[in-house]
């Protein structure tokens, strides 16, 4: 099977009416065939707009082969790369280029020349499309201290409804007619560095997308809700692996976060509906959906459960709050039925050195797995059952994202702060000999912003926090700004900012996380400066 004809393809998104040539030459380059299955198939075609962002330059030289090639500067920071050929007289280095605001100088290392040899300067020219543009971030102050941040965007695509067209998901395609989502690199001053749209078939995607950098120059795309799709794509723009959970021989769903544990496989978060009799279910509904940890085979298409949490948690026995309208019902699974409420909400899974930490929303807990999920070694909370209680009404955090564990070994997480509508970021000190947790520091941004239901936090090396509030309300009982997100990094001892960034949106932010990184390809970072 092939992709879309270029006809077609015009017919069902009008594509030369809104974006013009690049939008349209990316949509199409990243159009594959639909399978059945597509877990199985080690995908070759890469994504047009991915790919734009490999480039390649051209120097004078003569000499022998230098052992590396080093750019950058003092923005961007210094990077060693091997990527180069000689060719005649010149050497050619292919490279994403790490920004293009800022002359990048180009030096060889070895060859016969001792220490550093400057061969050249080149300012490149963003390949980003015109439309995604306004994606770009606003340095608000300061400067941040990773180079690169991995997050999401969004934009309108009520433009490309088509009341004719037949998609293959008629009721994913109707919700998300007002946007589409993305996965984006920004570099530490707001430039995009790097861009992917995930696309299925012919079918773009509404909802949040989960990225990680699974292995170096490689990252993972998770896309929940209905969606249930996971894509892995290189740098320069191939998709080496994907994965629709719907297709596959046992349907599964996957939504919020995942762990790449090796090349073919990750550990992800599902969901399964559960019903309870109690009186207290009853007042709000008997079905719910209960969170499982799964283990997804990405080449066979395949997953088993790895932990179901109902075996520790029930909504008769933990007190839970679910922050959902009443009536807000839940989808579980394909054909089936949404349920009445929403117990658990498992939000992030981080892989620690003896466990896997795991957030539990809706129980305010954070909990601790044993490397191989045969149980749970611990969990820091609200309530009695709790290994790490929090005392204290003041300490204690509502509706929180992302928990992490620190250097000094204590829990950091980003407190949505649902009470008290503002959020901030939280570091608990875990007493094991009294069975309780302390807050040891915090951080709540002046004047106030608050996420009501997402966001997340990075420790860095230096201790500095790296914070992302997603579409913040800015002070108490004022209504939300124009979409927006905004990306903090904290400086750890003095509590204060170091930097802050902005990025706006014609529609609703996605964003669920940023996560920073120091190289966007095969390159070596080397350090801010020579």
């Amino acid at each position: 099977m092939g992709v879309i004809p270029f006809r077609s393809f015009m017919v069902k998104y009008r594509m030369d009416r809104i974006w013009g040539g690049w939008c349209l030459l990316m949509i199409v380059g990243m159009v594959l065939p639909a399978s059945p299955l597509l877990g199985t198939i080690k995908v070759q075609k890469k994504a047009a707009v991915s790919e734009r962002f490999v480039t390649k330059v051209a120097f004078p030289y003569q000499g022998a082969r230098p052992q590396s090639v080093i750019y950058g500067n003092d923005n961007y920071g210094y990077f060693k790369t091997k990527s180069f050929t000689m060719k005649g007289n010149s050497l050619v280095i292919e490279l994403l280029p790490p920004g293009y605001r800022f002359e990048v100088g180009f030096f060889v290392r070895g060859g016969g020349a001792k220490g550093l040899k400057k061969i050249g300067d080149k300012r490149f020219i963003s390949p980003v499309p015109e439309a995604y543009r306004s994606h770009m971030g606003r340095l608000n102050h300061g400067r941040f201290t990773p180079n690169y941040f991995m997050v999401a965007g969004a934009l309108p695509r009520g433009q490309f409804w088509n009341p004719n067209f037949k998609p293959r998901n008629p009721d994913i395609y109707k919700k998300s007619r007002y946007r589409f989502s993305f996965g984006m690199i920004l570099n530490r001053f707001g430039e995009i560095v790097w861009l992917h749209v995930p696309v299925d078939g012919h079918e773009l995607f509404h909802t949040y997308i989960t990225m990680r950098q699974v292995r170096k120059g490689v990252y993972g795309l998770l896309l929940g809700k209905k969606a249930g799709f996971f894509q892995k794509v290189n740098f320069d723009g191939q998709i080496l692996h994907e994965l629709r959970s719907r297709d596959a021989k046992e349907p599964f769903t996957m939504h919020h976060d995942f762990w790449a544990t090796s090349h073919d496989s990750i550990i992800a978060i599902s969901s399964r509906k559960a019903v309870s009799q109690t009186p207290k279910a009853k007042k709000i509904g008997k079905t719910f959906l209960a969170d499982t940890l799964i283990k997804v085979d990405l080449k066979q298409g395949q997953s088993r459960k790895v932990f179901d949490f109902l075996k520790i948690y029930r909504p008769t026995v933990n007190p839970f709050w679910t922050g959902d309208d009443e009536g807000d019902h839940k989808f579980v699974s394909w054909n089936e039925d949404k349920v009445d409420f929403d117990f658990l909400h498992l939000n992030s899974i981080e892989k620690l050195s003896d466990g896997y930490l795991v957030g539990v929303r809706n129980l305010n807990k954070v909990v601790m797995m044993d490397p191989m999920f045969k149980r749970v070694k611990w969990s820091l909370g609200w309530n009695s059952d709790d290994t790490f209680q929090i005392k204290s009404d003041e300490d204690r955090f509502h509706h929180m994202h992302t928990p992490i564990q620190v250097a000094n070994g204590n829990i950091a997480l980003f407190d949505n702060g649902y009470k008290k509508e503002r959020s901030r970021v939280v570091e608990y000190q875990l007493d094991y000999r009294n069975q309780k947790a302390h807050v040891v520091w915090s951080y709540t941004p002046n004047p106030s912003l608050y996420s009501k239901d997402r966001g997340s936090i990075h420790a860095l090396k230096n201790r500095n926090i790296v914070a992302y509030f997603v579409n913040p309300i800015e002070n108490k009982g004022s209504e939300p700004v124009p979409p927006k997100d905004v990306l903090v990094e904290i400086d750890y001892r003095k509590k204060i900012e170091k930097a802050r960034m902005t990025r706006t949106f014609p529609v609703l932010s996605p964003g669920y996380r940023a996560i920073p990184i120091n190289e966007i390809g095969l390159e070596d970072y080397m350090g801010p400066s020579l």
